[in-house]
Parts: structure tokens; C-alpha cells; sequence
């Protein structure tokens, strides 16, 4: 246990946390402005202080670059070797009289060119190709190439005007005009392709630049669609450059001051909600990782892509502090380790408040749908609220969400549920113990609870009490109760090795003391925390086992020491009467060990008045003090006589019901 803000070791991981932080923040000056698209511009009015070119958006691109493929001409190759053997082939094929009037039609049509069949001449109306003779190629318009139904056509229609139409179709069929119809114009893809690539590369990016001292956007004034393309024009010119080395001195005193007040944040948010993380280092380091992790996270995110922003489940967070610390904790530290979306990412306020509002549905909602099925309700749930915050911030900004962000944020809801399991993960490397292990812990139906309550039964129904009021105890206090509860079932666990030498267990039998000498007497009896401990060190994790050595501190067996003064022993000699334990350092061991105290002696009262009563827990509390049981611990004395009256009244009501019972009974 560590000594709250003594420690020493608290201070030098703050620094250590602040140091790596530092050395994973950007290099680059981040640009400070956050806008959008229909919303006013709240800064001071902006002029541009150095000159810049006006981007064009990535709309205008795809647009010109489409405009630009369209433009660009096919090209095709006339291969001349296959004209000459085409028509050469038809004129040695002798069909007789109408030979001349098609091969001449056939020389006119292989010297402009015949291309393959076009599925969509329609649309080829006006177009323009490049035809290549040689090593030059010429703009031809389409409209003066043939395709090879034209030609046909063009050699049929001549056919019939000389003779007949059905002359002509009979002679175009007998002499299979077709097949000396092909078409010489051969696409040339590889040429046509890097024409288009060229178009396309020689677009400019840039539509104008602004000069330094032209205004850019004014206080107030509404951020329209051309307004936004200047801010991004001029956040991508300063971002490119004005690094770190163009004003190091600058930069870096603003990084320090940025980085210590976020991880001071934390601390003062432990401070104020939570002292106990402060006693434990393990948890405090804990929370410190987190923060860590989160930034990381992010400027990875960021580095990488920065649409990953939207995918990262930073609301874990959330699920895995609130398996191991109290409510009022959790979100108030949670805003804190979400703080670097603000200053790091681009519309980072948006970004800031989806997390906000995906961990505090999570706060709600998980504990009670964390099981089987109901964890889709949980997906459901969470990604609702991240549609219903994106949309809400982008409700003036022309699209309000795309599919590819709607991807995005439901993988967001997926991530954030699956990655629980990584809790118990961290509960072993930190030794820390989570609300489902205490859950399953204070079952009186586990092996280790049933075992006691067979072979000790009196010592298991001791512990129940104890739990009982210390539990109510620590509700008051504002302490872990779920942590109380379960240190007192266990805190007597060692008992179960030789119950019979404890009261509580004898039912009224033989005293197995009244053989013993006072010094093997408080030895059986001080023998249970170590036996306890053998046991924990099985089945309990060290902040339940703890109880075990904390609950009776290192005081005496006053019964037997007094004892062993009456019969003439030495009363410097307390060694041999003492406990081994350690003394509480928390809230809740010094409500157990106070409880525990109480609620044995309790049984010994001849009379249960609320004098008696009363008196009993005083003196009882009141002598811990004295022996300085309670010196290392962090319970106040007002929060000392909240757990007195809670005894108080909590044994009233135990033996005023049963007084009323007995006489009930003899009626």
C-alpha cells in the first residue's frame, strides 16, 4: 500500500507519464481553428499572413478529371497492308460485271478507314478519333470512317440502284461480300491510355492564391462551402509549413504546458472523486497507462489516417475503469484522457463530443447489459448516439453522414464491447481486482465460502455479520462496499484449520484453552492470519487477502496476555501475544477490523440495552485508537464515529429482535 500524496513514487510516475506523452505529441504546430461548414466563424476576423493557393476540393477534382477523360480522343492505327489485301482478294475473285462498281467502293472505304462494329453509334454522333498513318496520326471526325455494316450497306444500296433490291442481296450473298469487309482501323489501347493518364496528371490542384493581407473570413461571418475551401487551402499551407523547427522554442513551451495541466487534470480528478487510487500505486499507475494508451491511440490514429479517429473505441475506457474504481471516478476521468481529440484532430470539438457521449452511455448501460445477448443491445445503443452526435454537428454542412463514416462508426460500437475481456487481462498484470471477481467473491455459494461454513460454522456466520455491518458501513462512507464485503467473509478464512480452539465454534462444548498454557493458547489463536493467508494466496487476490492481515493489526490477544499476567508472567514479554499483521492502511480494512472487533465482543454482553450497547463499541473503538491500530490508516475521526453509530444502531436492532423473539417464545 502506498501513503497517499506521500508517496513519493506517485509525483515520479506523474512526471514519467507527462515525458512520454511529450515525446509521442506531433511534431507539428496544430492548427488552432475549428469550423464548419454553415456555422459562424467565432475567432477573430482572419487575414492571410503569408500567400497560399486555393486548393480545389476533392469535387472539383473528380469532376475536371472526368471532364478531362472525356475529352481525350481514342486512337487507332490504319493498317494499310490489310486494305491492300482485302481489296486485292476481291478484285481475283472475278464475280463479273459489278465487280468495279464494288471494288471501288470498297478502295474508298479501306482508305478512310473501317472500324470495328459500335454498339453505340448513336453516341458516337460529333466525336472526333486520332488515326495514325505511319508516324503521324490526324483528328478525324467519326462521322467520316465506316464501320463494316456501312460498307456493306454502302455496296448493297448501289447493287439495287442499278439493278434490284433482291439482285443485290442475292449477289452480296453468293459472293459472301462480308467476308472481304474488315475492319483496318485497330484500337490502339496502350497509346489512348497514356493520353488519358497525361490528361488527368496535368490537372492543377490549385484554382488561384491569396496574398498575404487579403482577407480570409471575418468575425461572425457564416463559414459557406467557398469560405471553408479557403480555411482548408490555408490550414493545409500552415500545417505544411510551420513545423516544429520553424519556432521550437514556442512550440515546445506550449506542448509542456498543454501535456502537465492534462495529466494534472487527471491527478486533481483522483484527488477529488477517488482518494483510495492514491493508496494503491498499482491502481494509480493503472490509470496513468490509460491516459497513456488513449494518447497514443490517438496520434496514431491520426498519423495514419485520419477517418481511424473515427474507429477508435476510446469509450473502453469507460467499461475498464469502471470494472475496477467507483462511478464518480470514471466519467469525470474519462473527459479528462479524451481531451487530446480538442487539440490534435481535425474537428476535434465533434470528434469530442461522440466519445463524450458514447462513454457516458456505456456508464449507463453496460453494467446492466453486459451479459450474453444483451451486450448487442449495447452495440445498438452506442451506435445510435454516435450517428445521433455526428449528425447533429453536421446537420449545416451539406452531407450529413457518408456510408463509409456510417462503416466507421459501427465498427467504433463493435470494437468498444468485444475489447472488454481485456479486463481481466488487466486485472492480472495489475493485481487489481475487477466487480465481476468480487461479485463471484461474495457469493456464499462459492467452494471456499461453503468449506468454511462446514468445517467452521460459527466463524461463517461471525463473517456474515461482520459483512452485513461493515457493508453498511462503508454505503455511509462513501468506501468501496463491494470490496468491504468481501474482505469480512474472508477475513476469518484461516480459522478453518483448527475452528474448535475459536469461541464461536464450541457451541457450548469443551474449552480446548483449559489444557493450553496462555502462550500456545495466543499462539493457536494468531496462527489463523497466517493460515488465512496460506489460503489466499489460492483463491484470493491481494486486495481481498489483505483484510486477512490487516484485521486484527498487530495487537494482543488481551485475553490470554492477561491471563498470562495473572498467573505471574513477565508483562514485558508481549512478543509471544501479539500479531504478525499489518496495521489498516485504508478506509475500508479499518471498517472491517473496527466491525470485526465489535461484533465478537458483542456476544459477551450480559445485557443488550442501548447503554450497553453503546458503551461496548466505544470502548471497543476507542482502545484500537489507544494501541495505534488505526495510525497508518486514512479514516477520519469523523468518519471513525459514522461507523460507530452504524454499529451502534445495527446491534440494537440484531439483539432487540432477538430479545422480543425469546419472549415471544416463552408466552
Amino acid at each position: 500500500m502506498g501513503k497517499g500524496l506521500k508517496d513519493i513514487r506517485l509525483y515520479l510516475a506523474f512526471f514519467a507519464t507527462a515525458v512520454i506523452i511529450l515525446f509521442l505529441y506531433p511534431e507539428k504546430g496544430g492548427f488552432i481553428y475549428q469550423y464548419q461548414t454553415g456555422r459562424p466563424w467565432i475567432y477573430e476576423t482572419l487575414i492571410a499572413d503569408f500567400d497560399f493557393p486555393i486548393l480545389k476540393t476533392p469535387d472539383q477534382l473528380l469532376q475536371e478529371r472526368e471532364e478531362k477523360a472525356s475529352q481525350v480522343l481514342d486512337y487507332y492505327i490504319l493498317n494499310d497492308e490489310l486494305s491492300l489485301k482485302m481489296v486485292s482478294a476481291f478484285n481475283n475473285a472475278g464475280i463479273g460485271e459489278q465487280q468495279d462498281t464494288i471494288s471501288s467502293i470498297l478502295e474508298d472505304a479501306y482508305t478512310r478507314g473501317i472500324m470495328p462494329q459500335q454498339p453505340d453509334d448513336k453516341d458516337s454522333y460529333g466525336k472526333v478519333i486520332f488515326v495514325k498513318k505511319g508516324k503521324r496520326a490526324k483528328e478525324i471526325p467519326v462521322s467520316e470512317v465506316f464501320t463494316t455494316d456501312q460498307v456493306y450497306l454502302q455496296i448493297n444500296s448501289a447493287l439495287a440502284a442499278n439493278h434490284s433490291q433482291r439482285y443485290a442481296d442475292s449477289l452480296c450473298e453468293s459472293v459472301k461480300i462480308r467476308d472481304y469487309i474488315v475492319p483496318n482501323l485497330i484500337y490502339d489501347n496502350a497509346t489512348t491510355q497514356i493520353m488519358h493518364k497525361e490528361a488527368v496528371d496535368y490537372i492543377s490542384p490549385t484554382i488561384g492564391t491569396i496574398y498575404t493581407g487579403q482577407l480570409i473570413v471575418s468575425n461572425g461571418e457564416i463559414v459557406t462551402r467557398e469560405i471553408k475551401q479557403l480555411l482548408d487551402s490555408y490550414k493545409s499551407e500552415y500545417n505544411a509549413s510551420f513545423s516544429i523547427g520553424s519556432s521550437t522554442s514556442l512550440l515546445m513551451v506550449t506542448h509542456i504546458l498543454t501535456i502537465f495541466i492534462l495529466v494534472s487534470l487527471l491527478f486533481l480528478t483522483i484527488y477529488f472523486t477517488d482518494k483510495s487510487i492514491l493508496e494503491s500505486y498499482r491502481k494509480y499507475l493503472f490509470v496513468l497507462l490509460l491516459q497513456l494508451l488513449g494518447f497514443l491511440l490517438i496520434v496514431i490514429a491520426k498519423q495514419m489516417d485520419s477517418t481511424l479517429i473515427y474507429v477508435l473505441p476510446l469509450s473502453l475506457y469507460v467499461i475498464y475503469t469502471q470494472a475496477f474504481f467507483k462511478n464518480k471516478f470514471v466519467y469525470p476521468s474519462y473527459l479528462i484522457v479524451i481531451m487530446p481529440l480538442l487539440f490534435l484532430c481535425d474537428n476535434g470539438i465533434a470528434l469530442y463530443f461522440m466519445n463524450a457521449a458514447a462513454g457516458a452511455v456505456l456508464l449507463v448501460s453496460y453494467p446492466k447489459l453486459n451479459r450474453g445477448w444483451l451486450q448487442f443491445l449495447n452495440v445498438l445503443f452506442l451506435f445510435i448516439t454516435l450517428m445521433i452526435v455526428h449528425i447533429a454537428f453536421n446537420l449545416d454542412g451539406g452531407t450529413i453522414i457518408t456510408k463509409n463514416e456510417i462503416t466507421y462508426l459501427a465498427i467504433h460500437s463493435v470494437l468498444a464491447i468485444i475489447g472488454y475481456p481485456f479486463v481481466f487481462l488487466l486485472e492480472s498484470i495489475f493485481g487489481l481486482v475487477s466487480r465481476v471477481r468480487l461479485w463471484e467473491l461474495t457469493d456464499t455459494n462459492n467452494d471456499l465460502l461453503r468449506d468454511l461454513a462446514h468445517k467452521a460454522p460459527g466463524t461463517f456466520q461471525h463473517s456474515l455479520q461482520v459483512a452485513n455491518i461493515a457493508e453498511e458501513a462503508a454505503e455511509k462512507l462513501g468506501a468501496d462496499k463491494m470490496l468491504v464485503r468481501a474482505g469480512a467473509l474472508y477475513h476469518d478464512i484461516g480459522k478453518m484449520y483448527d475452528p474448535k480452539y475459536f469461541i464461536e465454534n464450541q457451541a457450548g462444548g469443551a474449552n480446548c484453552h483449559s489444557e493450553l498454557s496462555p502462550q500456545e493458547s495466543a499462539a493457536k489463536i494468531i496462527r489463523h492470519v497466517e493460515e488465512g493467508m496460506e489460503l489466499a494466496k489460492k483463491y484470493l487476490p491481494d486486495e481481498v487477502s489483505d483484510f486477512i492481515t490487516t484485521h486484527h493489526g498487530d495487537s494482543l490477544t488481551a485475553y490470554f496476555y492477561n491471563k498470562y499476567i495473572s498467573e505471574g508472567g513477565d508483562p514485558a514479554n508481549k512478543s509471544e501475544f501479539k500479531y504478525h499483521g499489518k496495521l489498516p492502511q485504508t478506509r475500508e480494512q479499518s471498517i472491517v477490523m473496527i466491525c470485526d472487533t465489535v461484533e465478537a465482543a458483542s456476544r459477551s454482553l450480559k445485557s443488550y440495552t442501548s447503554d450497553t450497547i453503546t458503551a461496548l463499541v466505544n470502548r471497543l473503538v476507542q482502545s484500537k485508537i489507544d494501541e495505534g491500530q488505526l495510525l497508518e490508516s486514512e479514516i477520519s475521526f469523523k468518519e471513525i464515529e459514522i461507523v460507530k453509530k452504524c454499529l451502534v444502531d445495527r446491534l440494537e436492532h440484531i439483539y432487540h429482535a432477538r430479545i422480543d423473539y425469546k419472549t415471544s417464545d416463552k408466552k
